[in-house]
């Protein structure tokens, strides 16, 4: 039985040790578009970033990051570490996520996904994302373009 992870809310509340967790996550989940340190804490602090960080008995599970102006919310990553996914922890982020914009001014919510990414492409339709657009050829994924598709979910 998964237990419930805990979750910090802020990079700012995590250890050198979780942010090398974090840094790791990102770059194994995504290697063809690696981002450095500084910029992992740019895309997750500042007035309008942020980031949820899972842990389970101090074992870092997976992190959210999105940024929130107005009244739109745009989801900039979400990674859950290869032997935890399938486990509904991504489903648990999302959700926390749009608790805490329910709470503000938050009526929308978009975000990319690549088209060959079809377990991600369930968990948000199943959520309620809806397809809006496509983006051709915006992923440069392991050598060759891959388009993106544009999901949107309205939240109020």
């Amino acid at each position: 039985m998964l237990q419930m992870p805990k979750i910090l809310k802020s990079f700012s509340e995590l250890s050198s040790a979780e942010k090398e967790a974090f840094y790791h996550l990102q770059a194994t989940s995504f290697s063809d578009d690696i981002w450095s340190p500084d910029s992992c804490q740019q895309s997750c602090t500042g007035n309008f970033n942020h980031g949820l960080f899972l842990f389970s008995d101090s074992t870092f599970q997976g992190f959210l990051l999105f940024q929130h102006i107005f009244e739109t919310c745009e989801i900039l990553s979400i990674a859950i570490a290869p032997e935890t996914r399938g486990q509904g922890l991504g489903g648990f982020l999302l959700s926390q996520m749009e608790a805490q914009l329910t709470a503000s001014d938050c009526t929308s919510i978009f975000l990319e996904v690549a088209a060959s990414n079809i377990v991600a492409q369930k968990l948000y339709h199943r959520l309620g994302y809806k397809l809006i657009s496509t983006r051709k050829g915006y992923y440069f994924l392991e050598g060759k373009r891959e388009d993106a598709l544009i999901l949107k979910k309205i939240i109020s």
